[in-house]
């Protein structure tokens, strides 16, 4: 009996640090997956019609008082057609729109992107809907992959550790 409840609890975090992996790591996987698939997809011109950068506001409180902070986001809306229809997107990238701490990290970005400015839209021949601007850019993606490996590490270890204290190795 002695071994039960730490073995339980054992098993309780472990699964909460594997929900993490899976959590963090499940959106980086389907971007993945379609940055794979969009290999055979075809290009059209299409034209940027709107750039914005939105703000979000953070807010940490510690027993210190309370931080705020700024993350920018970098928007880009563009259209193109395809076989006599229009199409509407804001899908620059695959995965999560990256933020930056920094508003300038967000400008850069966006001057690539000018109003009006002709660019080369990625679409799925299949789901002409599904397009894209800049189909092999990991770096939304490998920010999950780092945090998700990192979180099994850990969980690893704790699972490791554990199973040490608990006499079951």
């Amino acid at each position: 009996m002695q071994t039960v409840i730490p073995a339980i609890v054992l098993g309780l975090v472990f699964l909460i640090l594997l929900g993490s992996v899976l959590w963090v790591v499940t959106p980086a996987y389907q971007a993945l997956s379609l940055m794979w698939k969009s290999r055979n997809w075809l290009n059209v011109k299409g034209e940027i019609t709107t750039t914005n950068i939105s703000e979000q506001d953070y807010e940490n409180e510690t027993d210190r008082g309370t931080s705020h902070y700024t993350y920018y986001r970098p928007e880009v809306r563009f259209m193109y057609i395809v076989d006599d229809e229009t199409y509407k997107s804001d899908q620059r990238v695959f995965g999560e729109t990256p933020q930056f701490a920094k508003k300038q990290d967000a400008q850069k970005i966006l001057k690539k992107y000018a109003m009006g400015a002709a660019v080369k839209v990625y679409y799925d021949p299949q789901n002409p809907a599904t397009s894209v601007l800049e189909p092999r850019n990991l770096r939304p993606i490998a920010r999950s992959l780092f945090w998700g490996f990192f979180i099994y590490l850990a969980a690893m270890f704790v699972f490791r550790m554990a199973i040490g204290i608990l006499g079951w190795d």
